[in-house]
């Protein structure tokens, strides 16, 4: 016999190290006291997928298909889903696959897209914007883009790294290490001496300094 459930808390059990999870039939009436409880069940899923359910919220709650007939406890889910995470479906096209958290946000997310031969690695800072490591078969490139900063590596321009302004960075391609920005300090942080351009030095370089 199968059924759906509701899954609420779970819990690891102390003797089998299974993942189990409260899981409460579906009422036959308006009243739930009718519902079977299947008490905390063992999750058993995909191999190499561990997901722990997320709490009843007002908007609902992650539902189980249990196994009722298994010797020894009173279920067994071997599927599960959770509706309130919807809105991931909305970023997937026929092909693509989803790995997500199943939180109310589904915050930490790793797209595989079939079509743009992408696979994107996503979570969010405390500030709420995206985290984000991007591998781009179409566009030959690799990008790893936090807090307004990048780094790229991109066949057609090597390996760039940018801050958040985009006006400061280093760029190294064809043997070439090319370094930009408002100032470039050389062996330290804080700007002390200008360097010097010719031979014997002569007027400072503009915005290149020796560091302290």
């Amino acid at each position: 016999m199968i059924d759906i459930c509701d899954m609420g808390a779970a819990s690891l059990d102390p003797q089998t190290n299974a993942l189990l999870a409260q899981c409460k039939g579906a009422p036959l009436s308006e009243d739930d006291s009718d519902a079977t409880d299947y008490g905390a069940a063992p999750l058993m899923c995909a191999l190499g997928v561990t997901a722990v359910p997320y709490p009843r919220t007002p908007e609902g709650a992650a539902e189980g298909l249990v196994v009722t007939d298994v010797p020894g406890v009173d279920g067994v889910v071997i599927g599960a889903r959770d509706t309130r995470t919807a809105a991931i479906v909305g970023n997937l096209k026929p092909g693509d696959t989803a790995v997500h958290s199943t939180g109310p946000q589904q915050a930490a997310q790793l797209l595989l897209k079939e079509e743009k031969r992408q696979a994107v690695l996503a979570t969010k800072g405390t500030d709420g914007k995206q985290l984000l490591l991007l591998l781009d078969g179409n566009a030959d490139k690799a990008t790893l883009a936090a807090f307004g900063a990048v780094f790229e590596i991109s066949k057609e321009q090597g390996i760039v790294m940018a801050d958040a302004t985009g006006k400061a960075g280093i760029q190294i391609k064809d043997g070439v290490v090319s370094i930009f920005g408002t100032q470039v300090v050389l062996g330290g942080r804080t700007p002390a001496l200008p360097v010097l351009a010719g031979t014997p030095p002569g007027a400072p370089v503009p915005g290149v300094f020796i560091g302290s």
